[in-house]
């Protein structure tokens, strides 16, 4: 029906065939979007890899691509249409600096450490106030030897600093584990790429994208 400038439209009921419809073409959505950051970031990485192994770019210069790389997968998970909030702030060191920076409390913040399992990159996500139990990840996964990446490793892995890895793995192609006391908060933060800067979102919007496998993993 219309109506001056105004166009009314019927909407006919939400049946229950239309609803697990909508439901699975928004998983699939969901899907395309993980696949496109993954190959973004895979791209993207090689290349800045190759150049600064070949010493085409001044450091000032690779800073600025990976800045540029941030903001593509920023726009990626905003076309997501998951909603979150991009915090740029003085630099931090530790979780309490995460959480202190984006008004949040500590077990809010997610940390992301990059280990090497088998000789294999994985990527564990605990929260602020835990620490990771290796003994228990090793069983969980049935690893013979873990330890955690150093720092050129975690660069090699992430092409972030220590500190500044985002806990989204499968951007970087690395499997991700959850420590499962994320389950319990309400809102998640974790650095986005960078010391400076971060994000908080909702716990549930976090967990579906990430897309890894929630377990036991802190130390008592």
């Amino acid at each position: 029906v219309v109506d001056k400038d105004l166009i009314r439209l019927t909407i006919p009921p939400l049946t229950e065939e239309r609803r697990k419809e909508f439901i699975k073409t928004m998983h699939q959505k969901l899907e395309v979007y993980r696949v496109e950051i993954r190959q973004i970031r895979h791209d993207e990485l090689e290349t800045l890899r190759a150049q600064k192994e070949n010493a085409d770019i001044s450091e000032d210069e690779f800073t600025r691509l990976q800045k540029n790389l941030q903001e593509k997968i920023l726009q990626v998970l905003e076309s997501s249409g998951v909603k979150f909030r991009l915090i740029d702030h003085e630099r931090t060191v530790s979780a309490q600096d995460a959480a202190q920076v984006a008004g949040a409390k500590i077990e809010e913040v997610a940390k992301s450490l990059i280990l090497v399992a088998d000789k294999k990159p994985l990527l564990a996500v605990v929260m602020g106030n835990q620490r990771l139990d290796p003994k228990k990840l090793k069983k969980l996964r049935g690893i013979k030897d873990l330890r955690f990446a150093n720092p050129e490793e975690v660069v090699a892995y992430s092409g972030c600093a220590i500190g500044s890895v985002p806990p989204f793995g499968n951007l970087f192609s690395v499997p991700v584990v959850v420590d499962n006391t994320l389950t319990m908060v309400g809102e998640v933060v974790f650095a986005a790429g960078s010391n400076r800067r971060s994000v908080r979102m909702k716990r549930e919007d976090f967990l579906k994208i990430l897309g890894g496998e929630v377990v036991d993993l802190k130390r008592e």
